[in-house]
């Protein structure tokens, strides 16, 4: 049987116990997405004049400024 002690104190039960912590750790942050909140909200690209097509009809992208309705949800982009 290997002597534990003796092991942690050698350099690659260090390294071997340091990838062990660093993945239990790493387990911890992880993020899921397992909700509607991780929907993400993309826009066509105005940059190019391109057409659209979205429910069998094509729409060219434009630029509005508009005042921000408080009872929609405001997404930063």
């Amino acid at each position: 049987m290997i002597d534990l002690k003796r092991f942690l104190s050698s350099r690659t039960g260090v390294i071997l116990m340091s990838i062990i912590l660093g993945l239990g750790l790493s387990t911890l942050f992880r993020m899921s997405c397992n909700s509607r909140s991780c929907i993400v909200y993309t826009s066509p690209d105005f940059d190019k004049k391109k057409l659209i097509q979205y429910n069998k009809k094509c729409y060219e992208p434009t630029e509005k400024m508009v005042t921000c309705d408080p009872n929609k949800k405001t997404v930063d982009v």
